[in-house]
């Protein structure tokens, strides 16, 4: 996939995060069998699978405030980004997530996802 491409559906789909509209992040940017995996967490695949999982995360937000992107780099069907996500938690605390995510683009969607972020917290 031309990686200018790759730029252009990304920045689109950073527009929907940083909207809070994930879910429709996923269903129009990534594949039906896409892989996503969190640090040294099992894969989860599947859309259907993701869009659960992200839909689970989305019950302990109160508010979203948006994502900031501090770096981004696309190249060989890949993407690489460092951003972080602001919102507000069930229990009204404000919680500022950096991390980064590798993704690998494939006919237009995103096939294989991987964050790396602290997860002492958790």
């Amino acid at each position: 996939m031309d990686n200018a491409q790759i730029r252009k559906d990304l920045g689109e789909l950073l527009a929907l995060l940083q909207r809070g509209e994930i879910v429709e992040g996923l269903q129009k940017f990534y594949a039906d069998d896409v892989s996503m995996r969190e640090n040294r967490k099992p894969p989860t695949v599947g859309l259907q699978a993701n869009i659960e999982r992200e839909l689970k995360f989305q019950q302990r937000i109160k508010r979203w405030h948006g994502v900031d992107v501090q770096a981004l780099a696309v190249d060989g069907g890949y993407a690489f980004i460092e951003y972080t996500m602001c919102f507000t938690d069930a229990k009204n605390r404000r919680v500022s997530m950096g991390q980064v995510s590798v993704q690998r683009w494939v006919n237009g969607k995103v096939l294989t996802e991987r964050f790396f972020y602290d997860s002492s917290g958790d």
